[in-house]
């Protein structure tokens, strides 16, 4: 799936995992696969590759008073090279790499 593709309105921003030695970032996520007719999140993960840089700051309170409605405001990802940005209700992620990928949890 093209991370392009997907809609993070709404999604809740579940964990982050940072590899400094792969320079990789992994954040899992539960979305709505179809925003406007879906009721039920689905678990995924979107990958970063050739991290150069990532940014972020995030206010957990934030962002556990805003579970029930979803965390994460929306997003703009990168297509190839470059800083993919997702907005959260207490915060902001940028993420610049080589890659971005976007996998749904089976």
């Amino acid at each position: 799936m093209k991370p392009v593709d997907v809609e993070l309105h709404d999604a809740l921003l579940e964990s982050a995992s940072v590899d400094y030695a792969k320079k990789s970032v992994s954040l899992a996520v539960a979305y709505y696969p179809e925003a406007v007719s879906s009721s039920k999140r689905v678990r995924a993960n979107i990958i970063f590759s050739g991290v150069e840089r990532m940014s972020g700051i995030t206010d957990f309170l934030e962002l556990a008073n805003n579970r029930f409605a979803g965390n994460i405001s929306h997003w703009h990802p990168a297509v190839g090279v470059g800083t993919t940005y997702i907005y959260l209700t207490g915060g902001l992620f940028a993420v610049t790499a080589k890659s971005v990928k976007f996998r749904v949890e089976a």
